[in-house]
């Protein structure tokens, strides 16, 4: 396997404003938020889960205040800005209007969880980049799995799969109204795990029960999750799939309870 063809971080620096279309509650979980983009948006459609750089305003404000870039379009992040960003998945693209779908996890606190409960149609935030360290691949095996926060990746991902590629999905939700019907090509499979927020997550179980061939040296693993599940995960799967090197194993640690973005580690 090339994991040249698999991996390698492309980003699109965009600093465009995004204004609220639309808000769907889609559970008492979720809640989807449409935004249509004043600057020209290219989603490439090999992308695996790509996400977002969102920049929300400030405590009583509307004002957006972009980042910086310098003459290679890198970002020079100014004091105060960097704070105020989030990064999300991207759940659905409409190219026709140059409009994005979210889905926002409802929480109790946090930057963005905070503003899409109280967002109404016409409000704005910003977004400064979006991109994918990952890319789709016919040759190889994807393992997808995470909870609910990483439900819009793995969702968006399944429903653009090449008619060839070959997925086992593994999503963990809290509640069974947080589940959605996806229409799944004949290469890719789809479990879904309901486990209410105060109970301990049965992904490593149900991954255990899926009797992949540990000796595949074709799998990869991807998706997304609370901090200590991931590095849980990782320790198990390296520990089983001997026959993978470490690049095959790419579970991003979405969020940490008790921390905000920005104050622990999204990779080990």
């Amino acid at each position: 396997m090339n994991k040249e063809q698999t991996s390698g971080h492309k980003r699109n620096v965009i600093n465009g404003l995004l204004t609220v279309t639309n808000i769907v509650s889609l559970s008492s979980n979720l809640i989807r938020i449409v935004l249509c983009c004043d600057k020209k948006l290219a989603v490439d459609p090999n992308w695996i889960g790509p996400h977002l750089k969102l920049l929300f305003p400030a405590e009583n404000s509307q004002d957006i205040i972009f980042p910086q870039t310098n003459e290679e379009n890198k970002i020079i992040w100014q004091d105060g800005v960097r704070e105020r960003v989030r990064t999300y998945s991207i759940r659905d693209y409409n190219e026709n209007d140059n409009s994005l779908s979210v889905d926002f996890v409802v929480h109790q606190h946090g930057v963005a969880t905070s503003w899409a409960q109280q967002a109404k149609i016409g409000d704005c935030i910003g977004l400064v980049a979006m991109g994918s360290k990952n890319r789709f691949d016919e040759t190889v095996k994807f393992v997808l799995l995470g909870d609910i926060a990483a439900m819009p990746a793995i969702c968006y991902t399944l429903e653009h799969l090449p008619a060839k590629q070959h997925v086992t999905a593994i999503i963990e939700v809290r509640d069974e109204q947080d589940k959605v019907t996806l229409n799944l090509p004949e290469s890719a499979t789809l479990s879904w795990l309901v486990t209410p927020k105060d109970q301990p997550s049965q992904l490593i179980s149900t991954l255990t029960q899926l009797k992949l061939d540990t000796a595949d040296s074709q799998l990869v693993f991807w998706g997304g999750m609370e901090s200590s599940l991931a590095q849980s995960l990782r320790h198990y799967i390296k520990a089983q799939f001997t026959a993978l090197s470490g690049d095959c194993v790419r579970l991003i640690s979405y969020w940490r309870e008790g921390y905000a973005e920005g104050q622990f580690k999204h990779h080990d």
